[in-house]
């Protein structure tokens, strides 16, 4: 479900959250932990290291509106039903990413 008090950005990097989780746990561990480096593997295979990039690439090739408009300015939400919405533009193109009208 899309969340209208977010920008479009926020909404579609939802969808990339569990790269996002991988990350940060692997930036607070210690460098020698076998964790960190499990975690390392992870995030490369699922090219998680370029992931706000691809997501702004992803959004271009889609004509998404403008990443910082707020989900509510694009149309009238309380008015609208929100399968309108146009999906393509609220998906990443990440691994494993849902659309993010989809429940999960």
């Amino acid at each position: 479900m899309l969340d209208a008090t977010k920008s479009v950005y926020e909404n579609i990097r939802d969808g990339a959250q569990h790269v996002l989780d991988l990350i940060k746990e692997f930036e607070s561990l210690p460098h020698d932990s076998k964790r960190h480096e499990q975690l390392e593997l992870r995030i490369h295979v699922l090219d998680g290291w370029t992931v706000d990039r691809r997501i702004e690439v992803a959004m271009s090739h889609l004509n998404c509106p403008a990443g910082e408009r707020r989900i509510e300015t694009l149309f009238r939400w309380r008015e609208a039903p929100r399968g309108d919405v146009p999906r393509n533009c609220f998906t990443s193109g990440l691994p494993d990413a849902r659309r993010a009208d989809e429940p999960s």
